[in-house]
This record gives C-alpha cells, sequence and structure tokens, in this order.
C-alpha cells in the first residue's frame, strides 16, 4: 500500500541544512547547469560570484543568462541573534547588489532573493 498508492512525502522545510548558497549550489551541480567560469555563463550555465560592479565589489551570488540576465541573491535569517544585528546590514547589501544588477544589466533582468527563515522571522521580515 504504502509503495504504490501513498505518494512520496515531501521533504520539510525544516530538513534544509547547511547555508542557502550551499545547498542551491549542489542543486545545480546536481542538475548539471553550473558553470565552473564567468564565462560559462554564455554556454547558458549557471555561475556563482558573477561581478555586477567590480569597482564597488558587488558580485551576484548565483548569475544566468538566457536572453535576459537572471541574478541571485541568497541569505539565511536562520539565525539566534535575531534579524536587527548584522543579518540586517546583509539584507541591505543583497538589495544594493539586485538594484544595481538591473541598472547594469538592463531593465529586462530578473532579479530573485532565496531565504531561509523560521515563520516568527518570517512574519517580522514582511512587516520591514
Amino acid at each position: 500500500m504504502n509503495t504504490l498508492v501513498k505518494p512520496p512525502a515531501h521533504l520539510s522545510r525544516q530538513k534544509i541544512q547547511g547555508r542557502v548558497h550551499t545547498v542551491l549550489k549542489r542543486i545545480f551541480i546536481k542538475q548539471q547547469v553550473f558553470g565552473l567560469t564567468h564565462e560559462d555563463i554564455h554556454k547558458r550555465l549557471v555561475v556563482e560570484r558573477y561581478p555586477i560592479a567590480v569597482n564597488e565589489n558587488l558580485y551576484a551570488d548565483f548569475a544566468f543568462k538566457n536572453g535576459a540576465y537572471h541574478i541571485t541573491e541568497t541569505i539565511n535569517y536562520k539565525v539566534t541573534s535575531g534579524i536587527n544585528t548584522d543579518k540586517f546590514e546583509e539584507t541591505g547589501l543583497k538589495a544594493i547588489k539586485l538594484d544595481k544588477s538591473k541598472k547594469v544589466f538592463g531593465e529586462d533582468t530578473k532579479r530573485f532573493l532565496v531565504y531561509v527563515a523560521d515563520a516568527h522571522i518570517e512574519r517580522q521580515l514582511t512587516r520591514i
């Protein structure tokens, strides 16, 4: 009954371990869509630390180009110190990078923020 009829259980959000960046990178590698150099973006592969504005030391966590650029930033809000500390500054930097990427790569640039947070922290974040 279990193997033939019941659908497989979905992984809960709690089972995601490690840094969000690392988890995404492993997924990209497993799917064979991860490039090793920045030039691999022209081969339609996902690359990490893609330069947005080198003179301002701004690099995207992940970038992909398929006609338009797709810029992804990651952040882990599962912290014990709360979000009003260094996570607040990190969030600001991620927002700056996403905004700058649209100015550098054009209006059609797609921007994504991938984050992990507990429910109570997520409620705090949505009020900001």
